[in-house]
């Protein structure tokens, strides 16, 4: 498994927001035996730095743009996901994104469609579906579905 603990800070205007983060990213993962030396496998943890940030813009208020990208210095792993949009009702948006994240040893592109800013109270959600080119997995289908809350 893999967890992050970030701390960061945003700027928002009247046509969107930019945040950065910095932080820790925790890494348990599975290191492989030898039978033949008798080595037993086991588990090992690693911790690497952490940065982050976020970039939401409304230029009109039927365009939108949205990206967020990290890197940890862990397995130097990055991540980056960007949306484009056109309104379809106030604050929704649906448009093409693309996205790409890896490693040392591994990597995946993403090409896909999103509907974001579907709200319901104090809850935002957003749904993506598209094609995923991982090399490590195979080539298949992805589904993301977004949450989050305002406050």
């Amino acid at each position: 498994y893999s967890s992050s603990a970030l701390v960061g800070y945003e700027v928002t205007g009247e046509k969107g927001s930019v945040a950065g983060y910095v932080g820790v990213n925790v890494e348990n993962f599975h290191v492989a035996g030898n039978q033949e030396a008798m080595i037993p496998a086991t588990r090992a943890t690693a911790a690497g730095l952490q940065i982050a940030a976020d970039v939401y813009w409304t230029p009109t208020e039927k365009l939108m743009m949205s990206s967020s990208a990290s890197f940890s210095t862990r397995k130097y792993a990055y991540f980056m996901r960007t949306k484009l949009g056109v309104a379809v009702a106030e604050e929704v948006y649906i448009g093409p994104e693309v996205g790409a994240k890896g490693s040392k040893d591994y990597r995946q592109y993403r090409l896909g469609a999103h509907l974001s800013g579907v709200k319901l109270g104090a809850m935002q959600f957003g749904f993506a579906l598209g094609y995923a080119f991982d090399r490590k997995n195979g080539n298949g289908l992805y589904a993301i579905l977004d949450s989050r809350v305002t406050f």
